[in-house]
This record gives structure tokens, sequence and C-alpha cells, in this order.
């Protein structure tokens, strides 16, 4: 909703001047503050809900007997440690246990975010001069911006679906290979980085835009399968070093991929990315 109301704030102005602008960012910055305020009022309310109580209190009461039989255990296995199944945490096997998952989302975040949304900020419409509103560059992109948050979520609710909630480790990885594909399509798009179009092979918004979707959906179904699935291949005893390696994966796919965009902003445009 943000990014629909900043996008027609200032739409039907040829020419927006500096005000224009700043009144743009400001409507999108206080529809944020607003939506967050709300949230915040709203899980106030949660909390004095009597449904919400209700299940917090047997929560904890079945978090007390949990631990209360993990005492009981400890006890038992302390008296014949030898034949317990029960191994310690292990960082180092809970890395070999999940390393292709782990590997799998860093190339996923490298892939989404070396394409997105440096090298899809400079996408021009093939009917930009057609005198559509929609087409024209000011509200191109952040329409481009809104299809890709459209997919990219929708991609993450199909995790939720049982059809689509895929733990094969060799589909995950050979899915997030093939988005390897779309990097030819995004340098073979419309690109205008300041001195007019470049001859590209994709010159039709028609195929373009669901090229953007199919993109983000894939990112978000199979960055959100790595998550999900990760944890399940380690040992009981070492899940949770299993997600925290996960979550580090993640961080460090999301920085590899923003550092690998201006590489690949010079590769397409043959120049300087930090000139543009």
């Amino acid at each position: 909703m943000a990014q629909i109301l900043n996008m027609f704030s200032f739409a039907k102005k040829k020419n927006p001047s500096d005000s224009d602008v700043a009144d743009s960012a400001l409507i999108f910055f206080v529809f944020a503050l607003t939506t967050l305020v709300l949230c915040i009022v709203a899980f106030l309310g949660l909390l004095r809900l009597p449904l919400y109580q209700h299940y917090t209190e047997q929560a904890e009461i079945n978090a007390a007997a949990s631990k209360a039989a993990c005492v009981r255990s400890d006890e038992e296995n302390d008296t014949d440690s030898t034949s317990s199944n029960v191994h310690p945490p292990s960082f180092r096997m809970a890395v070999r246990q999940i390393a292709p998952m782990a590997l799998t989302a860093i190339l996923n975040c490298m892939i989404t975010l070396s394409l997105f949304p440096n090298m899809a900020s400079f996408v021009h419409s093939s009917q930009e001069s057609c005198g559509t509103l929609l087409f024209e560059k000011k509200l191109f992109t952040p329409f481009v911006f809104l299809l890709f948050n459209l997919g990219d979520w929708f991609g993450r609710m199909l995790v939720g679906v049982r059809w689509f909630n895929i733990t094969n480790t060799k589909f995950i990885v050979l899915g997030n290979i093939a988005r390897l594909g779309f990097f030819p399509l995004f340098l073979f798009s419309r690109l205008d980085f300041g001195s007019g179009v470049k001859l590209s092979a994709i010159s039709y918004d028609s195929i373009f835009l669901p090229t953007i979707f199919l993109f983000a959906l894939s990112g978000g179904y199979f960055s959100t399968l790595c998550m999900t699935a990760a944890p399940r291949m380690a040992d009981t005893s070492n899940r949770g070093l299993a997600s925290s390696v996960m979550i580090f994966c993640l961080n460090a796919g999301l920085a590899f991929g923003t550092t690998l965009a201006w590489g690949v902003v010079a590769v397409s445009c043959g120049c300087s990315p930090f000139s543009l």
C-alpha cells in the first residue's frame, strides 16, 4: 500500500518539483509509521484477549512439565551414560549435515540481490512513448518493485501449501541453480543507463513483467524451502545450531549479493556503477 501511494502521489505531474518529491517521500514514511503504530496497538490488544491468555498459560504449564521430564531424563541418563543415545550439540556436525542447504541459501540471496533492485531499476518500458501513464519511467519502476514484492510474498506463501512444501534436497539445490538463467533475461532487457536504451533481445513488457514476477516468486519460494528444510536435516540435538547457521548464511548471501550487484551493473553498462 505504501508503494501504491508513493506511485500515485505525483503520477500526474510530468515534471515534479523538489517539493513534490519531498511530499511523496513524506506520504510514504507517514503511511509506514502509521502502519507500525497500528501493529503495536493491535499487539498490545492481543495480549489482553482472554483467548491469548488461556493459551499462554497452557503453554507455560506444558513448558514446566517438559522441563521436569527433561530433569528426570537427565538423572536417569547419569546413572547409565554408556547406554545413552543422546549426543551433545556439535557445531561441526550441524554444519556438515546442512551444508547443501546453507550454500544454497547463500546462492539464492546472491542471485536475487545481484539483479534486484539495481538492474531492475534501469529497465524501461517498451510502451514508454505511447503516452500511457503506467508505462512512464516514474511509474513503471515502482510498478516493477510492487510486482516483485507480490511475487516474493506469493512464493513464500506457497511453502505453506502441502503440495508445494517439497523437502527433497536435490530439488531445492537444482531449483536454485536454475535461477541463474535469470541473468541473461535481465541483461538483455530494455536497459537505460543514461545514454539511451541499449539494443535488447527482450523488448516487450509482456515478457519482462512475467519474468520479474517469476524471478521474485522462485526466490521467495526456494529461500523459504531452504530455511525450513535445513533444521530438519540435522540431528535433534543440533537443530538449534543448524537454525543459527542458516541465519548466518542468509545474512552472508545478502552481503555477497549486494556487493556482486555493482559488478553486474558495471559489466552491463560498461562503465563505473558509481558514476550512474
